[in-house]
C-alpha cells in the first residue's frame, strides 16, 4: 500500500498556503519556485492542486525519460536521485500531470515529506488527502491530466 497525495480541485480556494510550506519544509525558505505542489487556476472558478501522483493515474514516464537513471521506482515512491541529475528536462516534458521542475540545475517534485506531507497537513480547506493510491478516485488523475495539458497550451501560446 503506497499513500499518495490527492488533490480534491472541488474543495480547493486558491490561497496556495500548500505551495508556501513546501518549500519552507524542505528549504527553510518561503519560495515558490522551490515548491514540489503547484495550484493551477484554469478558469475563475476552478482551482487544481497539481503534484506528482507517483505512477498512480500514469505509467511513470519520468522514469524512462531520464537518460541519466536518475529517477527510480523505491518501494512505489518516485524518487530524484540529484547527484545523478543532469538537467537536461527530459523528465519534465514526460510527466503528464506537470509535477517535475527544474530549479538551479536539479529536478525537483513531490517527496511526500518523508510520509507526512506538510501540503495536506496545512490545507485548511481539505483539498489535499493523504490517502492510499489504489484507493483514490482515478478521475481525479484523468481530469488532472486534461487540466495540466490545456493549461500547457495555454501557457506556451503566451509566452
Amino acid at each position: 500500500m503506497v499513500k499518495i497525495v490527492v488533490p480534491h480541485p472541488e474543495k480547493c480556494t486558491f490561497c496556495r498556503y500548500c505551495e508556501l510550506i513546501c518549500p519552507y519544509f524542505h528549504e527553510h525558505v518561503v519560495n515558490l519556485r522551490k515548491s514540489r505542489i503547484n495550484v493551477i487556476r484554469p478558469a475563475y472558478d476552478l482551482s487544481f492542486p497539481v503534484t506528482c501522483t507517483h505512477g498512480y493515474g500514469c505509467d511513470k514516464e519520468c522514469i524512462d525519460a531520464c537518460p541519466e537513471g536518475a529517477i527510480r521506482d523505491v518501494d512505489g515512491i518516485v524518487k530524484i536521485d540529484e547527484d545523478l541529475c543532469l538537467e537536461c528536462a527530459s523528465c519534465v516534458d514526460a510527466c503528464p500531470f506537470g509535477a517535475i521542475k527544474i530549479y538551479k540545475g536539479k529536478a525537483w517534485k513531490c517527496d511526500l515529506c518523508g510520509g507526512n506531507p506538510r501540503c495536506v497537513a496545512f490545507c485548511s480547506q481539505g483539498a489535499l488527502t493523504y490517502e492510499d493510491g489504489e484507493e483514490a478516485d482515478k478521475q481525479i488523475f484523468e481530469e488532472m491530466k486534461k487540466v495540466v495539458e490545456d493549461w500547457r497550451k495555454d501557457y506556451v501560446l503566451q509566452l
